[in-house]
């Protein structure tokens, strides 16, 4: 067949057009089923979305996603399966077995990984989503960084959307924590014992496992906050331990249980302000914010960090609590501003960006990010800057216009597909746009875009034997 002769990823597209062309048609579905026995991993992906876009309410559907997300021989192939479970049956408890099943005991610590945000997702409200990632931060026979990353993704999941002003990295309380059980019975039946801090400090200090020492500065900071001896020391260990995520670990506790005192706000300062390792720097930017942001001295060092040729990560940091905890202050939309123009790193411009439309959403804003769109360098940041448009400004006529423009005379593909992506979402009732898109389905150089906006004016359109037709052509044509 010709589809097998072109590229994977068009091979995929290719099936997902064929279903889009044909779905009125009963035997589509059986032959999407009959894909999923192809030696192709391309072909055998496609068809599984296709499906569960197309087709979820029949029982087959279910029945062969289930069984390609456990037994296709191939991983890329099984997380798609997982992430079609998750898609299109949420929340329910087959399905959410056999993701969790995955999650646990698939042969590839990759597609396990990657299972972790589908689990979360998918399931996030089922106790039994937690219990498992619990476990696997706590299972010494998996690799450290599979149980890192279940870690992350469960404080994630327990920390929930990320709010605007957030400042401090979500940790769990102590007792979530599974490295804290490598401590054993000192946090839980000696916390009244005068010796307790001490085996905790030496602990944190000297045990020769990160996390263990990690573990214990949380567990001291947290539960002997009274004991005039516990601040001192994490300034000690923020100051001048060796093992950066001790430092950091004494940052939090600064930053979170100390708001406001003094000397903890000065040493957060040298830090923030010092040559230190960039990680580093960036939590105390992050406890300064959290404990000191009312601070003069505060204040300045942010706007100061913003704008110097500093470590990326610091000035990225900077600028983004700036926007999240200083809106008040008159010099900070003309920071963010700047460095969105002019800043050259692209992480850092984006950062600045975003800073802009949560907390400076006006039509000055839009004006500045319809000239983004078009001139910055970064192909990615352009392309997130037409969406934030589509999103926040899609009242103002010039924003449709410009992403007409952007579609019809822009040469670079990643930006010109974001366009028609905007338009398709946020103007298809538009006249205008639905010529564009017509065209653009017809003749456009570039496959991906034409296939966009084949799906787009389907989805306006389901039974219009015109888009079908169109879809048709299409994957003909691939």
């Amino acid at each position: 067949m010709r589809h097998q002769t072109i590229d994977g990823d068009r091979r995929e597209g290719w099936v997902r057009l064929f279903a889009l062309a044909r779905r009125m048609d009963p035997s589509a579905a059986r032959s999407l089923r009959h894909w999923l026995g192809d030696d192709d991993t391309y072909l055998r992906r496609g068809a599984l979305r296709a499906l569960v876009n197309g087709w979820r309410d029949e029982p087959e559907t279910f029945a062969a996603i289930r069984r390609y997300a456990t037994d296709d021989p191939d991983p890329e192939v099984r997380l798609t399966a997982g992430r079609c479970l998750a898609s299109g049956w949420p929340g329910d408890p087959d399905a959410g077995a056999v993701v969790r099943e995955r999650a646990a005991r698939d042969r590839d610590p990759d597609l396990r990984a990657d299972l972790f945000p589908v689990l979360v997702q998918g399931w996030p409200d089922d106790p039994r989503t937690a219990a498992l990632l619990e476990a696997i931060a706590a299972d010494p026979a998996d690799e450290r960084w599979l149980r890192e990353t279940a870690k992350r993704t469960l404080d994630w999941m327990r920390a929930g959307p990320v709010r605007p002003d957030a400042g401090l990295a979500t940790f769990p309380a102590p007792s979530e924590d599974p490295r804290i059980t490598a401590l054993g019975p000192l946090v839980v039946d000696r916390r009244a014992d005068a010796r307790t801090p001490l085996l905790l400090r030496e602990r944190a200090e000297a045990h020769p496992d990160a996390d263990v020492r990690v573990a214990a500065v949380r567990v001291l900071a947290t539960g002997w906050r009274d004991d005039p001896r516990t601040l001192p020391w994490l300034c000690e260990l923020a100051a001048s331990q060796a093992s950066e995520s001790v430092r950091q670990a004494a940052l939090w506790a600064l930053g979170s249980l100390w708001p406001g005192d003094l000397e903890a706000g000065a040493l957060l300062r040298r830090i923030a302000d010092g040559e230190g390792e960039p990680r580093t720097r960036e939590m105390a930017v992050l406890a300064l914010t959290s404990g000191w942001r009312d601070d003069p001295d505060t204040r300045l060092l942010l706007r100061r960090l913003a704008v110097g040729r500093d470590a990326t990560y610091v000035r990225a940091t900077a600028i983004r609590m700036l926007g999240a905890s200083l809106r008040d202050d008159p010099g900070t939309e003309k920071v963010l501003r700047e460095r969105a123009e002019k800043d050259p790193d692209s992480c850092v411009r984006t950062t600045a960006v975003r800073a802009l439309v949560l907390g400076f959403r006006s039509s000055r804003t839009g004006a500045l990010l319809r000239r983004l769109a078009v001139d910055d360098p970064d192909e990615f940041l352009r392309a997130e800057v037409i969406h934030l448009l589509a999103a926040g400004w899609r009242a103002e006529r010039a924003t449709g216009e410009l992403l007409r423009r952007v579609v019809t005379d822009g040469t670079e593909a990643t930006s010109r597909r974001a366009a028609v992506g905007a338009l398709a979402g946020g103007w298809r009732h538009d006249t205008a746009t639905e010529v564009l898109l017509r065209e653009r389905a017809a003749d456009d150089s570039d496959w991906r875009l034409r296939q966009a906006a084949v799906r787009a004016l389907a989805d306006r359109w389901p039974h219009d034997p015109e888009m079908l037709a169109l879809a048709e052509r299409l994957a003909d044509d691939m």
